[in-house]
C-alpha cells in the first residue's frame, strides 16, 4: 500500500504513539514500514531493504521469544526451588521481559509471589 496517498487515519495515529512503549524491534518494524514512499527510485529501494530488513529481525526475534519461553516453562517444572515465578510467566499480556524475570534466590521469588499474587 502506498502511503503517499492516504490519509493516516485514527488507528494508525494511535499506533503511532504507543510506539514508545513497544520493544525496540517492534518499533524499528512499525517505523520503517510506515516511511512515506521515496521520491526518487534509490530512495525507494532504500525504503524497501529497510523495511524488509525490519521484518526480518523482527521474526528472528520473536522466534528467540518463543524458544526462551519454551526454556523457561521447562525450567519451573524441572528445578525444586525456580528462580522464575510461574504465574508472571504464564501471562501472555505481561512484558516479555518481566514474564521472563529471573530471581537472585528462591526467598526472593517467596516475596514476589505473596506480594504480587496472593495480597
Amino acid at each position: 500500500m502506498q502511503l503517499s496517498s492516504h490519509k493516516f487515519t485514527k488507528d494508525v495515529k494511535s499506533i503511532l504513539q504507543m510506539m514508545e512503549d513497544m520493544p525496540p524491534l517492534q518499533r524499528r518494524l512499525v517505523k520503517t514500514i510506515l516511511t512515506l514512499p521515496g521520491t526518487t527510485l534509490e530512495e525507494e529501494f532504500s525504503r524497501c531493504n529497510a523495511s524488509i530488513n525490519a521484518i526480518v529481525a523482527y521474526c528472528k526475534f520473536k522466534e528467540a521469544k518463543k524458544e526462551a519461553l519454551k526454556a523457561a516453562i521447562l525450567l519451573v517444572f524441572i528445578e525444586k526451588r525456580p528462580l522464575i515465578c510461574f504465574v508472571c510467566l504464564g501471562r501472555q499480556g505481561l512484558e516479555f521481559t518481566k514474564r521472563m524475570y529471573k530471581f537472585a534466590s528462591p526467598g526472593d521469588l517467596t516475596k514476589h509471589f505473596k506480594r504480587k499474587h496472593l495480597s
